[in-house]
């Protein structure tokens, strides 16, 4: 009865291992280089430029923000002047993330897509 319970549990953890694999391997995304356009949780407009493992140019309607490095399909908490963003592609051409104003606080939520000229 214990050799069954082992061989269960050994079972078990070696599904959740696989499994845990192709969850991470899914969440990769390349990033596609070029411009975004969204809104964030209060509908103000949000735009950004993502070229050469770079985002440029993020702006909360008009206030711009600091430039930040991409690694992988993120960029951490990216701050200057109490502006600052972090966020993720959730697929090849879209983005979800948050801005905040240290100064102000709280987190605001954002979600971009690539946009073609």
């Amino acid at each position: 009865m214990k050799r069954r319970i082992a061989v269960v549990v050994l079972a078990v953890l070696a599904l959740s291992l696989v499994t845990g694999a192709a969850t991470s391997e899914a969440t990769s995304f390349v990033p596609y280089e070029g411009k975004y356009l969204g809104s964030d949780t209060h509908h103000r407009t949000i735009t950004f430029e993502y070229r050469h493992g770079k985002i440029k140019n993020f702006k909360v309607n008009h206030q711009l923000f600091p430039e930040a490095t991409v690694s992988g399909s993120r960029w951490h908490h990216t701050c200057m002047h109490n502006l600052c963003t972090r966020g993720e592609w959730v697929w090849d051409y879209g983005v979800r993330g948050f801005w905040n104003n240290a100064a102000s606080g709280g987190d605001v939520e954002f979600e971009a897509n690539a946009i073609a000229f």
